[in-house]
């Protein structure tokens, strides 16, 4: 009897369980737009479960005290779907290599960005990249999809609004034109 009860217990945990966890994924398209609120803009992203890490176009402008681990940053700039530029400074987390399709290795800065996608706040990290030859200026990599809590359908696309549903969890640091002219 005890058993039975011990079996029964067992089940009930693990189920509620699985559909506690599938619950908090989200089921999007293998194209999306994502959202940065501190920029108001969006950008069409691909999201591709062969990358590990996220990458995102942009102009690396400057790499201040690269060799300070506490006061690194970069400023760099993105240009949005209305081709409006934006010039964003964040704290340099570290460089990675990246190995390119000739086989040769390129060596980028890597920040960490809020995203909103699908109405999910998301914060990871993302490489800094020219991007000029990709149709999509970012790419979503897994590290942020399971930050996300993201699946992929690769027979969809824009499933969903970029905006987020809630308010963001953890303030971007940031300096842009705008906060700059307001003294912020």
């Amino acid at each position: 009897m005890k058993m039975r009860v011990l079996l029964a217990l067992t089940i009930a945990v693990l189920t509620v369980s699985v559909a506690h966890a599938a619950a908090q994924q989200a089921i999007m398209g293998w194209v999306e737009r994502v959202y940065i609120e501190s920029i108001d803009s969006n950008f069409k992203a691909k999201l591709d479960t062969g990358a590990t890490t996220s990458s995102m176009r942009a102009i690396v402008l400057k790499v201040m005290d690269e060799k300070d681990e506490k006061n690194r940053r970069v400023v760099f700039q993105v240009e949005n779907e209305k081709g409006e530029t934006n010039t964003l400074e964040r704290k340099l987390v570290r460089f990675v290599k990246i190995k390119m399709r000739n086989g040769t290795f390129q060596r980028r800065p890597v920040v960490e960005m809020d995203f909103c996608i699908a109405g999910r706040h998301v914060i990871s990290e993302v490489n800094l990249a020219p991007r000029t030859d990709f149709i999509y200026p970012v790419l979503i990599g897994r590290n942020m999809m399971v930050d996300g809590g993201i699946i992929v359908d690769p027979s969809r696309t824009f499933t969903a609004p970029a905006r987020c549903i809630t308010k963001a969890f953890k303030q971007e640091e940031e300096t842009t034109p705008a906060a700059l002219s307001k003294g912020e």
